[in-house]
C-alpha cells in the first residue's frame, strides 16, 4: 500500500449508514471531502408511475431499482418520474461547502428498457427540487409532492443508450439543504418534454449493483 503524507481517507459508520470521507490536504488547508452513495437500507427514493392499468397511478414503488423518467406507452400512455433525497443531517446545518457534485449512472432493466432513447424526440430531463415532505413506501403519482422551478438543473439529453451523467454541479442546491435542513426534501428527475417515446435510465439506491447507486460528493471549505 502506497503512503501519501498529503492524502488521509477515513471510513465514517454514521446512523443512517455508510459513506467514506478523505481529508486533502493541500496549501496548509484542509478540505473534507464527504461521499454518500447509500444503498437500499439507507437511501430514499422511490418511483412513480403515471398509467391507468392496474391502478398504478395509486402504487407505490419504494424499493424499484432505477431512478428514471419516461414517457412511454403500454397500451396506454404512460409517464414515469422518480423522487430522490440524500439524507445531509451529518452535516452541521451552515456548514460552508466549497462544491457538490451528482453523479447518475445509466442502467438496463427490463421493467423500463434498455438504457436511454431519444425514439420519438429529445429526452432532455431536469432534476427539481422537492417542496413538501413525502414518504419512500408511501408515495404514488397520485400523492406526489409539489415541485419549484427554483433552484432545478436541466440536463441535456443523449441518443447514447448508456450514457453516465458524472459530476452534476449541485454546489448551490446543496448549500441550501445544509443552510435548511428542515426544507431539504430531495429532487424529482422527470422529462422536459414528456410526450412519448423517450426516456432516461438511471440506476437508484436500490439497485443490485452499488456502482450504479446516485452519488453525491461534498467537499467542505
Amino acid at each position: 500500500m502506497k503512503n501519501y503524507a498529503s492524502v488521509i481517507t477515513s471510513i465514517l459508520v454514521c446512523s443512517y449508514g455508510l459513506f467514506s470521507c478523505s481529508i486533502v490536504k493541500k496549501n496548509h488547508k484542509t478540505n473534507e471531502i464527504i461521499i454518500f452513495q447509500p444503498g437500499p437500507s439507507e437511501g430514499i427514493d422511490a418511483y412513480i408511475e403515471d398509467w391507468p392499468g392496474d391502478n398504478y397511478r395509486n402504487t407505490n414503488w419504494g424499493d424499484y431499482d432505477a431512478f428514471a423518467a419516461v414517457a412511454w406507452t403500454a397500451g396506454e400512455p404512460l409517464v414515469v418520474r422518480c423522487l430522490l433525497k440524500f439524507d445531509l443531517t451529518s452535516i452541521a446545518t451552515g456548514t460552508k461547502i466549497k462544491n457538490a457534485t451528482l453523479s447518475l449512472f445509466s442502467i438496463s432493466t427490463p421493467g423500463i428498457g434498455s438504457g436511454h432513447s431519444t425514439m420519438s424526440g429529445s429526452n432532455d430531463f431536469v432534476l427539481k427540487k422537492i417542496v413538501e415532505p413525502w414518504d419512500e413506501y408511501q408515495v404514488t403519482w397520485n400523492t406526489q409532492p409539489a415541485t419549484t422551478r427554483e433552484y432545478e438543473i436541466k440536463l441535456k439529453g443523449t441518443n447514447i443508450e448508456m450514457k453516465d451523467y458524472t459530476d452534476i454541479d449541485m454546489t448551490r442546491q446543496v448549500q441550501e439543504m445544509i443552510n435548511h435542513p428542515e426544507e431539504n426534501y430531495g429532487l424529482m428527475i422527470c422529462l422536459e418534454d414528456e410526450n412519448y417515446y423517450r426516456r432516461v435510465v438511471f440506476g437508484s439506491s436500490d439497485n443490485t449493483d452499488p456502482q450504479k447507486r446516485p452519488k453525491l460528493v461534498i467537499e467542505i471549505r
